[in-house]
């Protein structure tokens, strides 16, 4: 296997990875704010956030190996 193959790989497992735990954050959150620790479910907001760009940071990488 050559190194570019390995890296879109290793990168598309890094999105799939981030994809569960963006939606484990919306779940807790919701959970969160149901049981009113809404601060808690702002805070797991804003981490689905953080993890949404780095996933996209990740998409234009594999992008970029094509």
């Amino acid at each position: 296997m050559d190194d570019k193959k390995r890296l879109r790989i290793v990168i598309a497992q890094m999105i799939r990875h981030n994809d569960e735990h963006a939606q484990d954050f919306t779940t807790w959150g919701n959970f969160a704010e149901v049981n009113g620790a809404g601060g808690v479910s702002s805070m797991l907001d804003e981490a689905r956030k953080h993890i949404d760009a780095a996933t996209a940071a990740l998409r234009s990488a594999l992008d970029s190996l094509d």
